[in-house]
């Protein structure tokens, strides 16, 4: 599976509830669907060879938030409006 320090990442688009990133062959989603429970999905690969891993974060600890507020200070063009 790549890692995200490997990913060629050709879009992104973060905010409050939604987290893309999304390469030539990998993608990973991951979207707020209740106070702090996530659901992420990962995929990798091309045509043939395609992985696919889900998570359900339940209960995700507030310092997340406090990360993606300090990221949305400091790089407000990744994000779109909440």
């Amino acid at each position: 599976m790549v890692g995200t320090s490997e990913m060629n990442v050709a879009s992104s688009a973060m905010n409050a509830n939604i987290i893309n990133f999304s390469g030539v062959d990998a993608q990973i989603t991951g979207r707020r669907y209740y106070k702090n429970d996530w659901n992420i999905v990962i995929r990798d690969g091309t045509f043939g060879e395609v992985l696919v891993q889900t998570a359900n974060c339940m209960g995700v600890p507030d310092t997340f938030g406090v990360l993606l507020k300090r990221l949305m200070a400091r790089h407000p063009f990744i994000f779109k409006s909440s």
